[in-house]
């Protein structure tokens, strides 16, 4: 009767350990991830990533505004002339500013769209300032 006493705790006695030491390997494996996630260095890394993206993005939408100014200029001074009648070297720089804004704009979209995305996720607010906006306007068009 003893040896069947003693089994039963060390069976009940094993278990528990099983179990604290589960809940142990949870803890310190939440501690890891978030140690890995938002510790200085990472976070450091995720608020310049934002930083760069926004700076990028800010630069794209700022040229964009130049060639389309430059377009609508040239449109303005050969106001009423068939383009067929324009200078052979206007309209190869029409056209090339034209494909300029359809290049600069995808590119735009690709980093609005994977700023908008990581902006979205819980940890945001570590990297929310004044400097960083939540989101970008999505997709620029013709």
């Amino acid at each position: 009767m003893k040896t069947a006493l003693y089994i039963f705790i060390g069976v009940i006695s094993l278990i528990a350990f099983g179990i604290i030491g589960i809940a142990v390997d949870m803890g310190g494996e939440a501690v890891s991830v978030a140690k890995e996630e938002f510790g200085a260095r990472k976070s450091l890394k995720k608020y310049e990533w934002f930083k760069d993206a926004a700076e990028a993005i800010q630069s794209r939408a700022n040229t964009i505004k130049v060639y389309e100014d430059n377009i609508a200029r040239m449109k303005q001074d050969y106001k009423g002339v068939p383009r067929s009648k324009w200078d052979r070297w206007d309209k190869e720089q029409y056209n090339q500013w034209q494909m300029e804004v359809v290049g600069l704009k995808a590119s735009y979209n690709l980093i609005v769209k994977e700023y908008n995305a990581q902006s979205k996720k819980f940890n945001w607010k570590l990297y929310e300032t004044s400097e960083l906006p939540r989101t970008f306007k999505e997709y620029l068009t013709n």
